[in-house]
């Protein structure tokens, strides 16, 4: 009889102990935050047994009748979506209810993001406070305030969505602190970024990507300070790094390939559909629901089962941009040109993506904001001028001609990426 906490991954489904897989087997039933997460787990496991709902939602009204169970014999397993259950979970009701009531508790440790991330940040593990998901708001920069008064460091999940504001929140009270961010930790795309609060709030698009469904670990330390001078003495050296890196040069590569067909589709494209099928704009809206349909898709299978050669994957992408561009070059009807946007949808939804994961793999964490930093930085620039040009090519060619001539921008990049693929093992995961 009693409860068990039972530890869970936190990403890498090996990292689950033996002890933890016999007492969920063992266990008369398992309470868990999300049972349809819960039970992907199970079926890896090939552990059948029943999973009960337990969240903020229904805690309150279930308590009552599991510790009754209990009394009577029956033995739980509390579990959360991912990591140690009752850390910013509503579990810390039921495991307090047990012991008022002389429940018998026991915990069968395992992962947690919390300490992962402080083991990894290289900060000052010797103390730390952890804060769960921080408040919004004004009481965000509040929690910051006092936690930099205390000067302890500092660990708390965050949202990708919000890590930006967050960031920023951290780089007013304290733009010298330190601050450590770990991404889809123990993941295959696990990412680590380390520096001051002001440059990480700039990579807001890398921390997206990749955690649809995840979270961030963060660790911040408002009194160290970065030596200065040992930066700028530094700041050169990792430039050269970086650029001369060939997953860097890769990353750029794959990028111009498609963000210079994709930005003269986005903007001409509906335009010389009218002008050469004579279509209205409600089919023009559906040809680019097409487009964006199959990006989604295809980004959404990046998502799930990230690639392990980069290499293939890039040359793929870029076959398909050129087979799209060239059928729209060589379209004679509107279903043709339909087909086109399509296949164009597919590399539209990998390039980016392959392109950060490419990052993440070809440098060490101590380079990686740095090299997102330039690597966005670059895509601005390309962004800017790209329609200007595009303009004056159309002015004087057409756009069917403007159309072919970004074909063979396109091969001419094809063949400088299958020069690059040397660097595909620089794009194999480090982490």
């Amino acid at each position: 009889m009693g409860l068990k906490i039972v530890a869970t991954p936190i990403g890498n489904l090996s990292d689950i102990s033996q002890r933890a897989i016999e007492t969920l087997k063992s266990a008369n039933g398992i309470l868990c935050e999300d049972t349809r997460r819960t039970a992907k787990l199970m079926s890896h496991f090939g552990i059948s047994n029943k999973l009960l709902s337990f969240n903020d939602n229904n805690s309150k009204k279930r308590i009552p009748k599991i510790l009754e169970e209990m009394k009577n014999g029956i033995e739980y397993a509390l579990v959360s979506d991912a990591g140690m259950p009752v850390i910013s979970d509503p579990g810390m009701k039921l495991v307090d209810a047990c012991h008022e009531n002389g429940i018998p508790v026991d915990v069968i440790p395992g992962p947690s993001a919390s300490v992962c991330a402080i083991a990894a940040s290289g900060l000052n593990a010797s103390h730390f406070i952890f804060l769960g998901f921080l408040p919004r708001g004004s009481k965000l920069r509040k929690t910051l305030r006092h936690m930099k008064e205390i000067g302890i460091p500092t660990v708390f999940f965050e949202s990708p969505y919000r890590i930006k504001e967050t960031l920023e929140e951290i780089c007013a009270i304290s733009p010298n602190a330190r601050v450590f961010v770990g991404r889809e930790m123990t993941k295959v795309n696990q990412t680590f970024y380390r520096g001051m609060p002001c440059d990480l709030a700039k990579l807001r698009e890398t921390f997206i990507f990749f955690t649809i469904f995840g979270f961030l670990t963060a660790v911040t330390s408002f009194f160290i300070k970065f030596p200065e001078t040992e930066q700028k003495s530094k700041m050169s050296a990792h430039l050269k790094v970086i650029f001369k890196n060939p997953g860097f040069k890769a990353s750029i590569i794959n990028n111009l390939m498609y963000n210079v067909p994709f930005a003269m589709i986005t903007i001409f494209g509906g335009i010389y559909a009218k002008d050469t099928f004579h279509i209205g704009y409600s089919l023009i809206t559906i040809l680019f629901a097409l487009f964006f349909l199959t990006s989604f898709l295809s980004r959404l299978i990046l998502t799930i089962r990230p690639p392990q050669n980069l290499s293939f994957q890039m040359v793929i992408s870029a076959i398909l941009t050129a087979l799209g561009l060239i059928l729209i070059v060589f379209s004679n009807n509107i279903i043709l040109y339909a087909v086109a946007f399509l296949i164009l949808g597919i590399p539209h939804g990998l390039t980016y993506p392959l392109s950060l994961l490419a990052l993440t793999r070809a440098f060490p964490p101590e380079l990686r904001n740095k090299a997102n930093s330039y690597f966005l930085s670059i895509l601005s620039a390309i962004g800017a001028f790209v329609p200007i040009i595009f303009g004056f090519v159309i002015q004087y060619f057409g756009m069917r001609i403007t159309f072919a001539l970004i074909v063979v921008f396109v091969l001419v990049l094809l063949i400088f990426l299958v020069k690059n693929t040397i660097y595909g093992k620089h794009m194999e995961n480090q982490d």
